[in-house]
C-alpha cells in the first residue's frame, strides 16, 4: 500500500503541468541572472508539501548530478532554498524559503540595483565626458538625455519598491489589479 501511495505521489510530482510551470519559472528567473535549471529546481522545491531530496530533483530536471549540485549551491547561497533534514539513505532534503518577497527583494538588491546603479553611473560619466570633450560630436544629446531619464526613473522606482514593507506592496498590488481590471473592462465595452 505504501509503495502504491509513493508511486501516485511520484506521478503527481512529475505531471506535465508541474513541469510546464517549473519551465515557465525557469525561463522567467533566467532574466535575473539565474539559469533555467536554477528556476526549475527552485519552483519544484517551492510547490512541494514535503522537503525534496536531491535524487528527486535530478529526476525532475533531467540534468546531471553535478549540474544540479551547482544550482542547489547557488540557490542556497541566495537564501532561496534551505537544507531541512536528512532523507532516505542520509540524503539531504531541501525546502524553499517561505518568505518569497524577502527572497525577491534580496535578489533585487544584490543584482538589479547594482546593475541599474552601474548603468546610472556610466551614463553620468558619459554625459560629463561628452560635455567636456570635443571628440564625441556624433552622439545625440537628445537620445542621451532620454536614456538617462529612463535609467534614473528605473533606479528610483526600484529603490522605492525596495523601501516598501510587505503590507504596502500588498496594497499596491491590489490597487494595480483593480486598475488593470478596470482598463480591461473598458476595452471589452469598446
Amino acid at each position: 500500500m505504501i509503495a502504491k501511495q509513493e508511486n501516485i505521489k511520484a506521478k503527481a510530482l512529475f505531471h506535465p503541468v508541474v513541469n510546464e510551470f517549473a519551465q515557465a519559472v525557469g525561463d522567467f528567473i533566467a532574466y535575473w541572472g539565474f539559469s533555467e535549471t536554477d528556476g526549475k529546481i527552485w519552483s519544484y522545491i517551492y510547490i512541494q508539501e514535503e522537503p525534496v531530496e536531491t535524487p528527486d530533483i535530478i529526476e525532475f530536471v533531467k540534468k546531471s548530478k553535478a549540474s544540479v549540485s551547482i544550482s542547489i549551491t547557488k540557490l542556497l547561497n541566495y537564501g532561496l532554498i534551505e537544507k531541512k533534514s536528512l532523507g532516505r539513505a542520509g540524503t539531504v532534503r531541501y525546502v524553499a524559503a517561505q518568505d518569497v518577497s524577502k527572497v525577491i527583494f534580496s535578489v533585487l538588491r544584490q543584482r538589479e540595483l547594482k546593475l541599474l546603479s552601474h548603468a546610472k553611473e556610466s551614463m553620468e560619466l558619459l554625459q560629463a565626458t561628452k560635455a567636456n570633450c570635443k571628440t564625441m560630436p556624433n552622439l545625440s544629446q537628445q537620445k542621451l538625455d532620454e536614456l538617462q531619464d529612463m535609467i534614473e526613473l528605473s533606479h528610483k522606482i526600484l529603490k522605492l519598491i525596495l523601501s516598501m514593507d510587505k503590507q504596502t506592496i500588498h496594497g499596491l498590488n491590489t490597487m494595480l489589479r483593480g486598475y488593470i481590471n478596470l482598463k480591461q473592462s473598458k476595452l471589452v465595452k469598446s
